[in-house]
């Protein structure tokens, strides 16, 4: 991504918000480095300070599935964050690096979210109880998420917002009202 931002001169790798602000006052467009899963990680801890230093600021410790930091939401086994998990979030908190539970199992979030210095995200998901596809995320999940500053972003990714018994697209309203619901509940 920096070679690409090297080589367009209308883009730049954002590491802080004023950067994203001087990009768009300048009318250039900013990459924030966002890592979905930490397989990369392994079991390297320091991995993590040097894609800080080149500009991540956003993961998702588990994509889907299980690795060394905890478990993925597709996974069976609902173990949660593992003892090196718990130092991966430790380190995300000092680095200042945003740790995102998208696609992390549900045990697994809500230890991160109790564990963690620092609120966390979901960046793209959608309450469960409205859509029940395995991507979303209960009212459990939001409450803590929310309770502790964090952040939900909800998405309008089809299959995350049809809900049972559809059986067209899903139109633009039914997202809307997917987002006047989750606003209602937790603002």
């Amino acid at each position: 991504w920096h070679l690409i931002a090297r080589r367009y001169p209308d883009l730049v790798v954002a590491t802080t918000a004023d950067e994203v602000r001087n990009a768009k006052r300048d009318g250039r467009a900013a990459l924030l480095l966002f890592a979905q899963g930490g397989d990369w990680i392994e079991r390297r801890l320091h991995r993590l300070e040097a894609m800080y230093r080149l500009g991540l600021r956003v993961m998702i410790p588990a994509y889907n599935r299980s690795n060394h930091i905890c478990d993925g939401l597709l996974d069976r086994t609902d173990m949660g964050l593992t003892r090196f998990g718990r130092l991966v979030v430790e380190e995300c908190n000092r680095l200042g690096l945003l740790l995102d539970c998208t696609h992390v199992g549900k045990r697994a979030t809500l230890e991160i979210i109790e564990h963690s210095a620092s609120p966390v995200s979901f960046s793209h998901s959608n309450p469960s109880r409205i859509v029940p596809n395995p991507r979303n995320i209960d009212d459990e999940q939001i409450a803590a998420c929310t309770a502790r500053g964090g952040i939900i972003g909800l998405v309008a990714w089809g299959p995350l917002v049809m809900r049972p018994g559809t059986t067209h697209w899903p139109t633009l309203d039914e997202f809307v009202g997917i987002v006047e619901d989750t606003a209602a509940r937790v603002g």
